[in-house]
């Protein structure tokens, strides 16, 4: 039930939520107009750089043709092309500089007289030809006026031949009293403005540069309508960006009697910085979120101690629950060992009782041949019996953890030919005879009962599967790494299936030996895990019709 109070503390909840929202709009209104402030800054700044850039570039390039201006009007004699074009050659390399200029020589009747860069002589063809034949009317009757006057004059920038837009500053020659034309320099624009744009500060701005006509012009060409004999495009050319016009800081600059416009822009739109946005907001719905949880944790603080309390009273059940199975399993544990008891000895004992009378039963002299027989299996079968019943006792107490492993320095050898005397009767049974070839006195840490079960189940398995007559090899060997024990017969042998399901406890079958015998899988499984605890591995070669080898290696520790 919400009352009163808890009302009151939602609605100081919620002014607050509302306090921080409006003073957050302010803060981000307030920074976004600081950001518009900033960048019309930053567009000024580089704008005024701009021009100076500019203005510096314009000035440089009139200093050097002033000089030209000097060499020509002011030398004893009018200089020859080859002369002029030493002059020009000196000029640049002393102020170390690589810029493309094309010079020219143009008489009165606008006729080139000669045409130079710096290294090489009239690279346009343009010897003997007019001016009209490349300029308008308009630009003829401007070079008419320049005949007429003294200094320097900037011309509008042009698309030359030699392949890139031009900047001309043209001076009259006057000579002892008489024009006799004019030279015009003319530099290549690009030269001008470059450092501009080599400046990576400057990469988010773009550049518009107009003759006083109107007409655009960039570091490739003139957008005047006149023939481009460049075919390279300027890609900071400013229209290639859209810009709206109103976005430019334009300025009119007049040099040399000729005025050019000068803009500057941002190649985008103004676009918020959003991080200061996003800080902003993040904060504030974090702050919600907070009030929100903290909020949420005082109602849920009941629920949870409620939740808590019906918590431990289950635990109070379940704990009655696991005392019970507890006693349960005390006793599950007594039963087991009285069964195992009752398998070692109720069941074993008379087993082996059994097993003895029928010994010396068959050591008798019995006459019968069918009952000489019955005896002889009567007695396979009991030892088949209680082998199975001791390799399922093992194999239990493994399981369970209640067979020790009590490892200790003992003579391998000798364990492996107590082992075999074991096993002799049932070899000879089936008058199997049993070949050992062991190194002698090998002294190994091991638990000698383990030992003695691996031995014994392996060989056993030998015999159970070798045909009448056969021969068990029994190889033990000491490598530098390893002891390897060697268990060989040339009985029916198994497919590799049968080998790969050997050690499957989920595939265990009762499989007939040669004369037989029963077999379940179990002694071999025993056979893995005893030789697991000795850290070593157990290896099976087989073919069907061929036998088969079971390898036992133990590390030597």
């Amino acid at each position: 039930m919400i009352t009163s109070k808890n009302r009151s503390h939602w609605v100081k909840f919620g002014v607050i939520i509302l306090g921080v929202l409006f003073f957050i709009f302010f803060l981000d209104t307030k920074f976004k107009e600081n950001e518009k402030i900033a960048r019309a800054e930053r567009l000024e700044s580089v704008h005024n750089h701009m021009l100076n850039q500019f203005s510096f570039s314009i000035d440089n390039f009139a200093g050097l043709v002033s000089g030209m201006n000097s060499f020509v009007n002011l030398s004893k004699e009018l200089p020859s092309a080859e002369e002029f074009q030493e002059f020009v050659r000196i000029q640049f390399r002393d102020i170390n500089r690589q810029d493309s200029i094309v010079v020219s020589f143009i008489d009165t009747a606008h006729v080139f007289k000669f045409s130079f860069t710096p290294n090489q002589m009239d690279p346009a063809n343009l010897i003997g030809k007019k001016v009209a034949s490349i300029r308008d009317d308009k630009e003829i009757k401007n070079l008419n006026r320049l005949l007429t006057k003294d200094g320097l004059h900037l011309f509008p920038a042009i698309n030359l031949v030699e392949g890139w837009p031009g900047l001309p500053l043209n001076f009259r020659v006057y000579r002892d009293g008489k024009v006799l034309g004019y030279v015009a320099p003319i530099i290549d624009f690009k030269s001008i403005i470059q450092p501009i744009y080599d400046d990576i500060e400057y990469d988010e701005f773009v550049f518009l540069f107009k003759n006083e006509d109107g007409q655009d012009f960039d570091r490739q060409q003139v957008y005047d309508g006149t023939k481009v004999y460049n075919t390279s495009k300027d890609t900071e050319y400013y229209k290639n960006f859209h810009i709206n016009s109103n976005n430019f800081l334009i300025s009119k600059k007049t040099y040399f009697g000729y005025s050019l416009t000068l803009g500057t822009a941002y190649k985008d739109d103004f676009k918020p910085d959003n991080k200061f946005y996003i800080i902003l907001w993040t904060s504030y719905f974090a702050f919600v979120i907070l009030g929100l949880v903290i909020t949420l944790q005082v109602d849920r603080y009941k629920r949870l101690n409620d939740k808590l309390a019906f918590t431990n009273n289950l635990l109070e059940e379940r704990q009655i629950k696991i005392n019970q199975q507890n006693k349960e399993l005390i006793q599950l544990n007594k039963t087991k060992d009285k069964f195992f008891s009752i398998i070692g000895h109720d069941i074993k004992q008379p087993l082996n009782a059994i097993e003895g009378l029928l010994h010396l039963l068959e050591d008798s002299e019995i006459q019968d041949p069918d009952l000489k027989e019955i005896l002889v299996n009567l007695n396979q079968a009991t030892g088949n019996t209680v082998d199975l019943l001791n390799n399922l006792l093992r194999w239990a107490l493994s399981q369970t953890g209640e067979i020790n492993f009590n490892p200790t320095n003992l003579n391998l050898t000798q364990l492996i030919n107590e082992s075999l005397r074991i096993l002799k009767f049932q070899a000879d049974l089936k008058q199997i005879i049993i070949k050992d070839s062991l190194v002698e006195n090998i002294i190994f840490y091991c638990d000698g009962d383990m030992i003695q079960t691996v031995v014994r189940n392996l060989v056993s398995n030998a015999i159970k599967y070798s045909n009448e007559g056969g021969i068990v090899e029994v190889i033990l060997l000491k490598e530098k790494t390893e002891l390897v024990l060697k268990i060989k017969d040339y009985g029916v042998g198994m497919s590799q299936k049968q080998v790969d399901s050997l050690f499957k406890l989920d595939n265990l079958t009762s499989t007939l030996g040669t004369k037989g015998e029963m077999g379940t899988g179990l002694g071999l499984q025993l056979a893995k895990d005893f030789v697991k605890k000795h850290q070593g591995i157990i290896i099976v070669e087989s073919s069907i019709g061929n036998g088969t080898t079971f390898i036992v290696k133990f590390p030597l520790l």
